[in-house]
């Protein structure tokens, strides 16, 4: 809570609706009691099983990222109504509502269907919080801000219309619940400028989910990477000679994108089929060890053995589960880590 409470979102006079929220949630989150609903929740998640190994560390750290993509709906909420700003019964409302929406994507993202739906019965019937039908479950509900209430997914599907010649477009995303659904919680992880890897059986649409998400995004540029079981670290450094330019800052040199890109512009790196890669002798992917060094330590030695630091770089990857045949079931802490 107190690492929520000095977070700055960079925007001015939210500092009060940012502590207002926190002391709605703060019941469930830290308790009286030997437990809460919080530490009851990550028990009970880590005891079921995940498509990829599920971690404390990383279950706790996309809780916070979730929390604090609520935490600022309700500051820009209230920036938008200064007269009627998020006050009382509302702010409660929505601040645990919220919570339980952030520990179902943070704990139980990488579980199946089942597993949420089960995991949702638990959250509801812990907190007391009560959904709008009984034969819906959590993961069927969405908090809206202005109000504080449920809302099913469902209604938040727009209606499209296809011009005819866009019929057999490889591109074409045709917008379902899940779509809708997984793309709020994707952008909530993406714009939080942590890496992350979504992970699902082959056919169930995460390259694309993906791909339309970092579309749609706003001060981006992204660049798609296949990998294969013969990958190396140089397809990521040709991708850098592409889309980077190194900046010498004082003592240091910096790796970022170019201004040609636009000022401030992320580059967004995709890694599909991230868990492909064979293992050297020594036991080592080669190019998951460099990426996990660029997030980790910030930067990589460069072939004149000078130190380059990385500047607004983050990325990304999609892979099938590592059951599957020709994947390589990987122990490497950075698949523990990084949020699926």
């Amino acid at each position: 809570m107190s690492s929520l409470e000095k977070e700055d979102l960079g925007r001015g006079g939210g500092t009060s609706t940012q502590l207002l929220f926190l002391q709605s949630i703060r019941s469930l989150v830290i308790s009286d009691r030997t437990s809460s609903l919080v530490i009851d929740a990550l028990d009970f998640a880590l005891q079921q099983t995940h498509i990829m190994a599920a971690s404390r560390g990383r279950c706790v750290h996309t809780l916070k990222t979730l929390l604090l993509q609520g935490i600022g709906q309700a500051i820009a909420y209230d920036e938008n109504h200064p007269d009627f700003p998020m006050t009382g019964e509302h702010m409660e409302k929505f601040a645990r509502r919220w919570l339980l929406h952030s520990l179902m994507w943070s704990f139980a993202s990488s579980a199946s269907w089942d597993v949420r739906k089960k995991f949702g019965d638990v959250l509801l019937r812990t907190s007391g919080v009560q959904l709008p039908s009984s034969e819906k479950s959590l993961v069927d509900y969405r908090v809206r801000v202005e109000d504080g209430e449920y809302e099913l997914w469902s209604e938040s599907v727009p209606r499209m219309e296809i011009e005819s010649h866009r019929v057999n477009a490889t591109d074409l995303v045709i917008t379902t619940t899940d779509t809708v659904r997984h793309s709020d919680v994707l952008g909530a992880w993406l714009n939080s400028r942590t890496p992350l890897i979504l992970c699902g059986p082959p056919g169930s649409g995460k390259t694309m989910t993906l791909t339309s998400v970092l579309q749609s995004m706003q001060g981006v540029v992204f660049t798609s990477l296949n990998f294969s079981s013969r990958t190396t670290p140089d397809i990521i450094l040709k991708s850098f000679q592409q889309y980077c330019k190194y900046v010498r800052r004082g003592r240091e040199i910096f790796l970022e994108p170019a201004e040609s890109l636009g000022n401030d512009i992320w580059l967004v790196v995709f890694c599909d089929e991230i868990n492909l890669p064979e293992e050297d002798t020594y036991g080592t992917q080669r190019v998951i060890m460099f990426m996990r060094q660029l997030v980790e330590q910030g930067g990589f030695w460069r072939e004149d053995n000078v130190w380059i630091k990385i500047n607004r770089i983050q990325f990304v990857g999609a892979c099938n589960p590592p059951t599957d045949a020709g994947r390589v079931v990987s122990f490497d802490p950075f698949f523990s880590y990084r949020y699926i």
